[in-house]
């Protein structure tokens, strides 16, 4: 299992290139953690690098 750990708001932009790296071929993920957890913030910020 890869991690990519986000110590915090100004961490985003590496961990969601350290994310589209590590992608490959990849096309589907599932992201699962409680409310809150910034899911939908890592996933913006993912978008946003592509």
């Amino acid at each position: 299992m890869n991690t990519i750990i986000i110590d915090g708001t100004s961490d985003l932009e590496r961990a969601a290139h350290d994310f589209i790296a590590r992608m490959g071929d990849h096309t589907v993920f599932a992201f699962h953690a409680p409310m809150g957890t910034g899911k939908t913030t890592f996933i913006k910020a993912v978008c946003e690098e592509l």
